[in-house]
């Protein structure tokens, strides 16, 4: 599945709205620089989606840590990983 697809399950799953705090991560930080604020959806999800599937802004540990073993030993695909944190962030940083 690609990042839209996803986005369009998670759409067609949610069909009365995306309701608040559903999903939601702790972050130590910001993921984005303040001058990739202004790029368009699809780039700033594309850098949140990298940089939230290397979990190096993540602050639960739990997520961390998975994301810090071998991804293939625990029985993940590492593209599917970024591209559903990619579709997580193309959700967040869409302005309806």
């Amino acid at each position: 599945m690609t990042p839209e697809q996803i986005l369009k399950f998670i759409e067609e799953l949610l069909v009365d709205g995306y309701p608040t705090e559903i999903c939601f991560l702790k972050l130590h930080k910001e993921v984005l620089k303040p001058d990739e604020l202004n790029d368009s959806v699809e780039d700033k999800a594309e850098r949140a989606g990298m940089r939230l599937a290397n979990g190096e802004c993540i602050a639960q540990y739990g997520m961390r840590f998975l994301l810090g073993c071998d991804i293939a030993k625990v029985g993940l695909n590492e593209e599917i990983v970024k591209d559903v944190f990619k579709a997580l962030a193309m959700i967040h940083y869409h302005t309806p």
